[in-house]
Formats: C-alpha cells, sequence, structure tokens
C-alpha cells in the first residue's frame, strides 16, 4: 500500500474544510502522513474511504490519525465553539461539500457538536459520509452523492494539472485559492469530468503571473517592438516636460498583452493631443493620462488595441474603432465637452461638471454599451450641458445634479439638470436615464431687523443720568450744561454713549435716535430710565418700532431635465425600431420616446409629462408593460399615437401615484406588484373596458366617468383597492385585501366586495335611494357602510355581514345609520359637520358599541354636531390621531348622547374630551388604555350618583365625579398629571407619580393617596386621610383643608414634607404662629394628665377674628396643627381648624422650621 492509495480522502478533506483543492506538497504530506499513521494500513480495512476514515478517528479523536483529521477542523476561522461560530463552521461545510446552505439537516448537526456527541474535528467527514455511504436514497440524496464524487475527481485532476514548477508556485495565497474554489463551485452532479478538464486547466493557467517587460520612450524617434511577454510602453515626459510619444514613433508590442501609457504633465492649459500620425500596433491596452489638461486622440487607426483609458481635466476629444472599449474620465468637466467617436463599449465619468457637454457618437457611433456618470454642481437658474448619445446598444446614463447657488432667502433660484438626448441606431435596444430627484425651491424670508427709538423728553438738566440697558449691559451718560441744552443733545449724547455691538445707533433728531440690529432677525433687549438731577420732568422712554422677524433659510431649487429617445426609424410608417425598453428615473417635462418597439417601459422618481410615439400606419406593439417605483410629480403619460391597447403596470418597491394615462386605444389596464397605485384621472383611457388587478398591488382610481368599462376584477388582489364606479354600468369583483368600492348612483350592476374581512362600501347621496331591498342585492361581500358625502337613512339591515359603520365629511345633511346589528362598530373618520345618529335594530340590556374617533393621519377634531346612540350600556371609544415622535399633540371632543351607558372605555394616543353624557348611569369609566401624554377629559359629572369606578394608567386623567352624599368613587390612576374633582361623597382616589389636582370637596370623608409628583389638593370638611408620596429636592405638594365641622373631625395626613404648603382655611384672613414663631406656637402640656380636649382648648383660646393664630402639638405619636379663627375662647365648629399630622414632626425644627404662608404655613 501507497501513500497515493489515501488521494481521494486527503482531498476530501481539503474540499470539506476548505473549500479547495489539495496543493501537491500539501497532498504528498498529508497521504504519507495518513499512511503511516493508518493501523490497518496494508489490509483491506485501511482507513481510504471516507465512511472508514470518519468512523475511525471519531472512534479514536486521541490517535495519530484523529489528531491528523482534527488539524484541518483547528485550521478553519473561526474556531469558537460559541453557537454562531458552530453555525457559521456547519453551514461553511455544507458549501464546500455541496454547494449550498445548510438545510434543516444542519441543525441536526449543529446539535451535535453543542452537545459532543460529534467533535468540530470529525463534522466534515461525518457530514460528508452521509452523502457517500448511500444511506440517503432520496433525490437529493443521490444528487449529493453524484456531487461529492465529482467535485473529489475535478480537485485531484487540479492537483495533477499543477505539473510544473511554475504552476505548483503559483497555487499559493488567498488569491490562488479562491480561483480554485470557483472551479469546483462550477461542478455540478450531472458534469462531464472529460469536458471540464478544459476548464480546469484554463484555471491552472489562469494562476500564473506573465513576465512583464517596461520600455520608456525618449523624446526622439522610437521605432520599438515588443518581446513575447507582456510589453509596458511608457510615454513619460522628460526632465524638460517635453513629450516622448512624438509624430515618428512607431511601437509593435508584439507577443502578448500589451500596454502603452501615455503621461502628460504640463501646467494648465495646454490641451494635449496624441500626434495621429504615430504607428501604433499590437497595442492591446492604451491608457492616456492628464493631470491638468484636456486629451485629444484617435487610436481608430491603431491595430490591435482592445483599450482605450482617457483621464483628463476640462474635456476631452476620443475616437476609437468599433473594437476598442473606451473609458474616459474627467475630474473637472466644468464648462468644458467631452466628444467620443466609435469605440464598442464606451464608459465616460465626469466630475464637477457645469454647463459642460457630453456627445458621444457625434460622428462615429459606438458599437457597444455607452454608459455615462455626471455629477453636475449647476448654478442656480442655470442648466447643465446637454448629454448626446447616438447609437450604443445599451445606452445608460446617470446624472447626479445639486445647485451650487447657496440660498437667499426671498429669492429663490432652480438649477436644472442636463437634457438627455439619445439617437438609437439599428443597434440600439435599451435606454436608461437617471437623474437626481428634482427639489423644489423654497422662498424663505429675510427677516425684519429690530428698531427701537429712545425718545428724550420733558427739560433736561445738567446732573440728569440717562441709561439705556441694552442685551443686559447698561450704558449711561451724566448730562453736562452743554448736553442739557435740549432734548436732541441729550439723546445725542446718550447716543453716543452706547456702543452695542450687533447694534447701529442713528444720529439724534428731534430729541430721538434709534438702535437698530445690524442683522435681521437678530433680537436685542433694551430697557431705559432717567435719574433726574436739575432737569424738570426728564423722561427717557423706548417704543419697540419694529418687531424683530427671523430669517427663514430657503432652499436652492432643482429640477429634472427633458430627456428625448429617438429610434432610428423614429417617425417611419413602415421600418421596424429596435429600441424596446427604456427606463427614467426622474425626469423632466417635455420628455419623449419615439420608438415603434417600445414594449417596456420603468418609470420612478419625481417626473414630468412624458410622451410615447410609434408612427407605424400597423403597429406592430400593441401592448405595454409599465413599472412604476416611487412615481410622483406632473407625470401624466400621453401615447400621441394612440397605438397601446393593452397596458400592464407593474409596481415595485415604493407607492406611485400617476397623473393620467392618456391613450384611445386602451381597452385593458391590468395592475399587479407588491404596491400601491394611485391614479389621479384615468381620463386619458376613455375607451378603457376593463380593469385587472392582482397581487399586493393596490389601485386607487375614479373610473365612473368612463363610458366604456364594464368591469374591475380585483378577485387576485391582496392589496388595498379605493375604486369609484358607475354601479349603474360597471361590475366590480374585490379580493382578499381590503377593498373600498364608491358609488354614487343606485346599484343596478353587481358590486362585490370580495373576500376581504374590511370592504367598505361608500355610499356618496341619499341613503334612502342607495340603500334599499334592490340595491342591497347588488352590494355584496361588503363588511363595512361608509356614508361620507352621504345624507339621510342608510338601513344598514338590507346588507348582510355588515361590522362596521362610518362617515366622515357629510354630504350637506344629518346622517342615520338605521337597523344596526349588534355589535356593529361606529368609526367617524372626519368631522361630519351635522348629527350622526346610530340606531340599533334590536335594543337589549347588555348592548356594547365600538365607537372610533378619527384616524392615525387626523388631527384633533371636534364633533361638534355630535353623535347620538340611543340607549347602549357598555360604550368603548377608540380615540386616534396623528402621533409624532411617539406623542399626539390633538384632542378629540365629542358630544355624546346615550341614555343607558353604564360602562365607559376609552383607548387611544388621541386626547378626548367627552362631553354629552349626563345621564348619572355610568358605574365603570376604564381609561386604562389612553396612551402616556393624551388626555381624558369627563367633567360633565355624568357617572352615577350612588359611585363609579374609574381607572387610568399611564395616560392623563380629568375627571368630575357625581358621587352623592355617603357614596364613594373609586378612582385610580397612573403616572399621568390627573385632575380629579368631587363635590360629595366618601371617595377613595389612588393617584401615581405625576403633577395631580385634586379637590374633594363637601363634608365627606376621603381617602386620597397621591405620588411623588407636584400635587396640589384641596379638601372639604370631613374627615378626610391624605397620604403624599415622598418627593425630591424642588418638587413641592400643597394641602388646602376645609373649616372642620368640630374638634374631633379633621382630616389625617402623611407624608408632607419640609417646603411643602399646608392651607388650614383658603378664605380666612391671613395668619401668624401663635408666640410670633414656630418655636413659640407649639403648645406643651403634662402629658401624663393632659387629654386632647385639653390641648385643643389651649390652641383655641385666642383671638383670632383680626387674623388666623396657628399652634401645633403632639399627642398621641402625632402632630395636631390649630388654627384659631374665631373670637370665643374655645374651638368653634366652622370656624376653627385643625388638622392631623401622621407621626411626631417638629414644625420648629433648627434649618426647616415652618414658615407662614397665605392663610396657612410652608412646613
Amino acid at each position: 500500500m501507497a501513500a497515493i492509495d489515501y488521494t481521494q480522502v486527503v482531498q476530501q478533506l481539503y474540499i470539506s474544510y476548505f473549500g479547495r483543492p489539495a496543493d501537491p506538497t500539501g497532498l504528498a504530506n498529508f497521504t504519507a502522513q495518513l499512511l503511516v499513521a493508518d493501523p490497518f494500513a496494508g489490509t483491506d480495512a485501511a482507513l481510504t474511504t471516507i465512511p472508514a476514515l470518519s468512523a475511525y478517528s471519531q472512534m479514536n479523536p486521541t490517535s495519530a490519525v484523529g489528531k491528523l483529521v482534527g488539524s484541518f477542523a483547528n485550521k478553519v476561522n473561526p474556531p469558537g465553539n460559541d453557537h454562531l461560530s458552530i453555525l457559521k463552521f456547519v453551514n461553511d461545510i455544507y458549501n464546500n461539500v455541496f454547494h449550498r446552505n445548510a438545510d434543516e439537516g444542519g441543525n441536526y448537526w449543529v446539535n451535535l457538536i453543542e452537545k459532543g456527541i460529534v467533535s468540530r474535528e470529525n463534522a466534515s467527514l461525518a457530514i460528508t459520509e452521509g452523502a457517500v455511504n448511500g444511506s440517503n436514497t432520496s433525490v437529493q440524496g443521490l444528487a449529493d452523492t453524484a456531487l461529492v464524487a465529482k467535485v473529489n475527481a475535478v480537485a485531484t485532476d487540479f492537483t495533477n494539472s499543477l505539473d510544473t514548477i511554475a504552476k505548483v508556485v503559483s497555487f499559493q495565497g488567498d488569491a490562488a485559492a479562491a480561483k480554485a474554489a470557483a472551479l469546483l463551485s462550477q461542478v455540478t452532479a450531472t458534469t462531464d469530468l472529460t469536458a471540464f478538464h478544459t476548464n480546469v486547466l484554463a484555471a491552472v493557467d489562469g494562476l500564473i503571473v506573465p513576465v512583464t517587460v517596461s520600455t520608456v520612450l525618449t523624446t526622439g524617434v522610437d521605432t520599438l517592438v515588443g518581446t513575447a511577454a507582456n510589453d509596458v510602453f511608457n510615454a513619460v515626459p522628460s526632465a524638460t516636460n517635453t513629450a516622448t510619444l512624438t509624430a515618428l514613433d512607431s511601437i509593435d508590442g508584439g507577443a502578448g498583452t500589451n500596454t502603452l501609457n501615455v503621461i502628460d504633465t504640463v501646467d494648465a492649459g495646454h490641451a494635449f493631443a496624441v500626434p495621429t500620425s504615430v504607428t501604433i500596433k499590437n497595442i492591446q491596452n492604451v491608457n492616456v493620462t492628464s493631470a491638468n489638461n484636456s486629451i485629444t486622440v484617435d487610436t481608430s487607426s491603431f491595430v490591435g488595441t482592445t483599450a482605450l483609458k482617457v483621464a483628463s481635466v476640462g474635456g476631452a476629444g476620443l475616437t476609437a474603432a468599433g473594437t476598442t472599449t473606451v473609458t474616459e474620465t474627467d475630474s473637472a468637466l466644468t464648462t468644458h465637452a467631452v466628444t467620443v467617436n466609435g469605440g464598442s463599449n464606451v464608459t465616460i465619468t465626469a466630475l464637477g461638471a457645469t454647463t459642460g457637454t457630453i456627445t458621444v457618437g457625434g460622428t462615429t457611433a459606438p458599437t457597444g454599451d455607452v454608459v455615462i456618470n455626471e455629477t453636475a454642481a449647476i448654478a442656480g437658474g442655470a442648466q447643465a450641458g446637454t448629454i448626446t448619445v447616438t447609437g450604443g446598444t445599451t445606452v445608460t446614463v446617470n446624472e447626479t445634479g445639486s445647485s451650487s447657488t447657496t440660498a437667499v432667502p426671498g429669492t429663490p433660484t432652480t438649477a436644472t439638470q442636463s437634457a438627455v438626448v439619445v439617437n438609437g441606431t439599428a443597434i440600439t435596444t435599451a435606454v436608461n436615464v437617471t437623474q437626481s430627484a428634482a427639489v423644489a425651491a423654497v422662498a424663505g424670508t429675510a427677516g425684519i431687523a429690530q428698531v427701537d427709538t429712545l425718545t428724550i423728553g420733558g427739560t433736561p438738566g445738567a446732573g440728569d443720568v440717562l441709561t439705556a440697558t441694552v442685551n443686559g449691559v447698561v450704558y449711561s451718560v451724566t448730562l453736562t450744561a452743554g448736553q442739557a441744552a435740549s432734548v436732541t443733545t441729550a439723546a445725542a449724547a446718550l447716543a453716543a454713549a452706547i456702543t452695542a455691538p450687533g447694534i447701529t445707533v442713528s444720529a439724534a433728531a428731534a430729541g430721538a435716535f434709534t438702535l437698530t440690529a445690524a442683522v435681521p432677525g437678530t433680537a436685542f433687549t433694551i430697557s431705559s430710565g432717567v435719574t433726574i438731577g436739575t432737569g424738570t420732568g426728564t423722561t427717557n422712554t423706548d417704543v419697540h418700532t419694529t418687531a424683530n422677524t427671523a430669517v427663514v433659510a430657503g432652499t436652492s431649487g432643482l429640477a429634472n431635465g427633458t430627456v428625448t429617445i429617438a429610434d432610428v426609424n423614429a417617425g417611419s410608417a413602415t421600418k421596424a425600431a429596435t429600441i424596446a425598453s427604456a427606463t427614467l428615473a426622474n425626469y423632466g417635462a417635455g420628455s419623449s420616446i419615439s420608438s415603434n418597439a417600445l414594449s417596456k417601459l420603468s418609470l420612478s422618481g419625481t417626473a414630468g409629462s412624458l410622451n410615447l410615439t410609434s408612427g407605424l400606419t400597423t403597429e406592430t406593439v400593441k401592448t405595454l408593460a409599465l413599472t412604476l417605483n416611487g412615481l410622483s410629480g406632473a407625470n401624466t403619460i400621453t401615447d400621441t399615437s394612440n397605438h397601446f391597447t393593452t397596458i400592464n403596470v407593474t409596481t415595485a418597491t415604493k407607492d406611485s401615484t400617476l397623473a393620467n394615462f392618456v391613450d384611445t386605444a386602451a381597452t385593458a389596464l391590468t395592475v399587479a406588484g407588491s404596491n400601491a397605485l394611485t391614479m389621479t384621472s384615468v381620463g386619458g383611457l376613455s375607451n378603457l373596458k376593463t380593469i385587472t388587478v392582482s397581487g399586493a398591488a393596490g389601485l386607487t382610481a375614479d373610473v365612473s366617468a368612463l363610458t366604456a368599462i364594464t368591469d374591475v376584477n380585483a378577485a387576485a388582489s391582496t392589496g388595498a383597492n379605493t375604486v369609484t364606479v358607475n354601479a349603474t354600468q360597471t361590475t366590480y369583483e374585490g379580493g382578499s385585501g381590503v377593498d373600498t368600492v364608491v358609488v354614487s348612483a343606485a346599484a343596478t350592476s353587481k358590486i362585490d366586495g370580495g373576500a376581504g374581512s374590511a370592504d367598505v362600501i361608500n355610499l356618496v347621496g341619499a341613503g334612502g335611494t342607495l340603500l334599499t331591498a334592490a340595491t342591497g342585492a347588488k352590494l355584496v361581500n361588503f363588511e363595512v357602510v361608509d356614508a361620507t358625502g352621504g345624507t339621510g337613512v342608510f338601513d344598514v339591515s338590507v346588507l348582510t355581514g355588515i361590522k362596521g359603520v362610518q362617515v366622515g365629511v357629510d354630504g350637506g345633511s344629518a346622517v342615520t345609520f338605521a337597523n344596526v346589528a349588534a355589535g356593529t362598530s361606529l368609526s367617524l373618520l372626519a368631522n361630519p359637520t351635522h348629527l350622526v345618529t346610530y340606531g340599533l335594530k334590536a335594543d337589549t340590556a347588555t348592548d356594547s358599541i365600538q365607537l372610533n374617533l378619527g384616524t392615525s393621519k387626523t388631527a384633533g377634531i371636534n364633533f361638534a354636531s355630535g353623535v347620538s346612540i340611543g340607549s347602549i350600556e357598555t360604550v368603548n371609544i377608540a380615540s386616534n390621531g396623528t402621533v409624532t415622535s411617539g406623542v399626539s399633540t390633538g384632542t378629540n371632543t365629542v358630544a355624546l348622547t346615550d341614555t343607558a351607558v353604564t360602562k365607559l372605555v376609552v383607548t387611544g394616543a388621541e386626547s378626548l374630551t367627552l362631553n354629552g353624557l349626563t345621564s348619572n348611569t355610568i358605574t365603570t369609566v376604564d381609561a386604562t388604555g389612553v396612551a402616556k401624554g393624551a388626555t381624558f377629559t369627563l367633567t360633565t359629572a355624568a357617572t352615577a350618583i350612588a359611585g363609579a369606578t374609574v381607572t387610568a394608567a399611564s395616560g392623563n386623567l380629568v375627571f368630575t365625579g357625581a358621587a352623592d352624599v355617603g357614596k364613594t368613587d373609586t378612582i385610580t390612576a397612573g403616572n399621568g398629571n390627573n385632575t380629579i374633582s368631587e363635590a360629595a361623597g366618601n371617595n377613595i382616589v389612588t393617584l401615581g407619580n405625576g403633577t395631580n389636582g385634586v379637590t374633594l370637596a363637601g363634608a365627606g370623608n376621603n381617602t386620597l393617596v397621591v405620588g411623588t409628583g407636584a400635587n396640589t389638593v384641596v379638601v372639604g370638611s370631613g374627615q378626610n386621610t391624605i397620604t403624599f408620596g415622598a418627593h425630591a429636592s424642588g418638587t413641592l405638594d400643597s394641602l388646602t383643608v376645609g373649616v372642620a365641622t368640630s374638634a374631633n373631625t379633621y382630616s389625617t395626613v402623611t407624608g408632607l414634607q419640609h417646603l411643602d404648603t399646608l392651607v388650614l382655611d383658603s378664605t380666612a384672613n391671613t395668619v401668624v404662629f401663635n408666640g410670633g414663631s414656630a418655636a413659640a406656637a407649639k403648645i406643651s402640656l403634662n402629658n401624663s394628665t393632659a387629654l386632647f380636649a385639653d390641648y385643643i382648648a389651649q390652641a383655641s383660646s385666642g383671638n383670632g377674628s383680626a387674623h388666623g393664630i396657628v399652634s401645633w402639638f403632639q399627642f398621641g405619636g402625632n402632630t395636631y396643627v390649630v388654627d384659631d379663627v374665631s373670637a370665643g375662647a374655645s374651638f368653634v365648629a366652622g370656624a376653627d381648624n385643625i388638622v392631623k399630622l401622621v407621626g411626631l414632626v417638629d414644625l420648629a425644627a433648627t434649618g426647616s422650621a415652618a414658615a407662614i404662608a397665605a392663610h396657612g404655613i410652608t412646613l
């Protein structure tokens, strides 16, 4: 047995782990090592097959064989054992072995590796074994088996073909490995190995880097003949900047692939030209470069030249044979011109263009593709130079345009990109033109400079001090007798003293002068004053003469240039054209395509009008495939020949709007693709008979005025369609998406909403006419009735399957949805302007409704005319609006009439103010679905007088309850900013950490818990329990407590902190501390004998009729504050007041002693 017997398995290791064939040295080394390590060498059990080697190495990972196999895996990056690394490792093996990504079977191997059942070292062999052991007889399995064998055979062929020292040496490094891997990737399960040997030899030859010989030209006459190698001839200027490629030079490149480099280094302003009299042959590549100048070169007489590459500055004039590719790059075209004549494939890159032009094929058309890439910076009001192409197979023009003019506020300008003209020849089949998107010019405003006038009045005198404070800096002058001679001289003196930066001060006249901002839009502050010395009634007044108006920057506009495409046979009535395809992205008004072969048209971006012309007497192309991607603008397409009978629109990537398509021959329109199409008008398709919509595309169009159309079929559509039809003429079949059909006449044709679950029939007109038993039979498979534009009564019961009714702006009078089935939603899409009435077909005691106000595109609607929903017990309201940066800033307002509502559920992103509910039937209000930042307001005391449960979450709650005396409203809200008002009752209120305002009036015993925000609380005269959350420094609480009805009826407060305010009676006179301070106001009695009444007697013994006298004491572990307002010597109910502070609160503590506040104290 010899090492060669292990070639197949070692080759497979290289393929599986590295994706390439083995190099000869590596193959020889590994086969030799495997021969030595194989314990079964020389026997039938020798490890010369994949299954045998795989099984042994897995069972004996630490053996010499196992370590040898493992050395392959350790060379694969990344070597990590994390999940992602193992996924990549397995996927790489699949690609290397099977030429595809890992399938579900890959997860099996990942799992085995991660569990340690199969090591990374053996995974490749194990995975490969599954393809060669014959166990998988599926179609894929058999294909894998064949592929593994074919790839191994090709890899072996490749290694064997490295049969010279040069070839072996060339197979080194990543680039060579990549070329070999690319060769293996071409192999399939059915590859003919004999035929593929040619590919193997080509790949091997491609590894060898040929020898290059360089020759430098002189300033004299050069007659040069190349070698068999790849010769490079360099025409580099001499030390004196003299050209070395001269008129009588002769260069024969000889064999190989040869290159001539011509370099110009002369200073700018010297046009560089390659002499036309030079003799050039067998030079495949000609490169001409100038760092500063334009270039003229004609290679059409050069023999064997296949590529001309030019780099110029300020233009070029190039001519080449039809077999030569031309590549021109101009780094600063500006106002100059690039012209190219002849050539095969022509590529032009022009940078820094302004009004410079590009012309290709002016005298001799190219024979291959033409690609032009231009970057243009265009002055406002100007247009970039014209780009003209004649000939070429496929012509592509890409222009990146911008305005080079800085916008001046108030005087906007618009730059226009190049006009593009493509004149086809007999070989031109496709044209693609892309310009930058248009930018609308914005005027902006120049701003108005602020002007203030200071006027000196009275009779100035010496010693008067005049001041002006400008932007916080005080400027003053003390008048001398001369300066005080008159109001004008005094004004001049003050004006001279003002040296404020950015302010222009005028000369004084008639006692006045002005201050003007030097820069419009820059405001300044000013105040004036006077201190009178010897003057009489001297005044110094400032008048804000002209208000500052800020500068609003304008935007320089950018317009698209027109595109004109003309086939070589444009206008011919008999000759067939060749331009069959055109793609335009961002094109100007007045663009045109003249080709009777045009069948494919792709349009995108901002667009102007486009004319299509055929001209044939007998049209041969009658169907247009029109692809639209984000099309917008005044983009009417006009078929001036009226020859397309079928228009097939495909939408892609972005929604499009088409202004109109004018073609009187068109009878069929299809819309397919992935995005929506809005046709602003279809009036140009006056003879259209059918429209078909399919796929995810959606169509919005009004076809009701087309007299020939008989059917709109969107049955195969999954997109959203909104179509207006004449229901007496046109049938409609909807799809599985949302179909909205608008009709304004009583339907006699079948209008079918289709298989969707939210299809809308919009009835525009009188409900009594549009929705009857007869029309109901024609309007089928709709789930929503829309009365936008409608009036009167809509009897919903004549339709089946209706889940919702809705209305936007009505048709001029009230709208009533009658005989509505239970559970049907009501949506107000906009303000109807008149009353909307919703009536159930059968009224029960457990009815509910979903009321939707607004949409995600509306903002703050006032449904002033109101909504009447009869007597429905559960009302769910969704308040919708436009959300910006996560917050909706508008407020929906609605007056709702419902005599039986008991439960109210409010959700949505838009704030809602709910009016109209006054029947006091509501027992539950759930506002937990109101979004953070939005506010739900219910202040009509609509809840039950017997009490209600009200809940909110992160939204704001503004609520006025109606609980009667002795009854309870239970109100729970979150961290929004809540405002709660109750006039009576024993209410329980729990609020979060927002800024809360709470008023619990009356004599009820209320329980209030508020969070850590700034809370303003007012309670009545009952036994209230108030708990404040601990708040941070700078956040303050305020509590106002009503006058107690007795000394033993008081509010109990927890959590008031230093600097919080306790108002003991907001209507009383001002208060003072008993004894003049918080410390003196403390009452201290014998704790072992004194009763609570004793403290009260002591605290109320004074005469508080002039002002309240505040005392405080501590009793039973708590602190009490008493406000003695009465003149009597004892506590007077209804006049004097008392509040309990839970815990021992030292109101006289050093550094935090309480202070007198209005009608109370600050702790």
